[in-house]
């Protein structure tokens, strides 16, 4: 075998265990919980919740997925912003981005995203899970608690 066939094979290999391997072990959230929604809330810009309904892959001078999004109810935006309909995740260059598994249907998740160059950016560190999935006290904390508690809870998150 030659020294091109060997390092062909090299290659292959490796981005064959890159897209076997679980990426969400490699990610670092900086201190952030994704599983905890109190704390993303308060740490995000964005907190809705809606349907992804399609996803458009950028070519290779656009190294962005940008799902397509159908808001229900938003939670959380910043003041300045008129629609929520777009995500944005980095197609590569980071262990983080997040990928959209499940098929493009009616179920609905809860989503917390960061506004970044006029984009909403969600990664593996966004608390990103379907709606029925979220206990009651979530539910209760989203509407009435979660906003009155990020006030008292200033400079907490910094920490992290």
């Amino acid at each position: 075998m030659g020294s091109a066939q060997i390092c062909g094979f090299v290659a292959v290999s490796f981005l064959i265990l890159t897209l076997l391997t679980d990426s969400s072990a490699a990610c670092n959230c900086g201190g952030k919980n994704p599983t905890d929604l109190q704390q993303q809330f308060c740490t995000s810009d964005i907190v809705a919740t809606g349907k992804f309904v399609g996803a458009v892959i950028g070519d290779p001078d656009w190294f962005w997925v940008r799902y397509d999004f159908q808001p229900t109810e938003v939670f959380k935006k910043p003041d300045k912003m008129f629609e929520i309909n777009s995500l944005y995740t980095q197609l590569v260059g980071t262990t983080c981005s997040y990928r959209h598994y499940n098929p493009f249907n009616d179920d609905e998740y809860i989503s917390t995203g960061y506004l970044a160059e006029h984009r909403i950016i969600i990664t593996l560190c966004s608390f990103i899970k379907p709606w029925n999935q979220i206990t009651r006290g979530q539910r209760r904390g989203l509407v009435m608690i979660y906003a009155k508690r990020c006030n008292r809870m200033t400079g907490f998150f910094d920490e992290f």
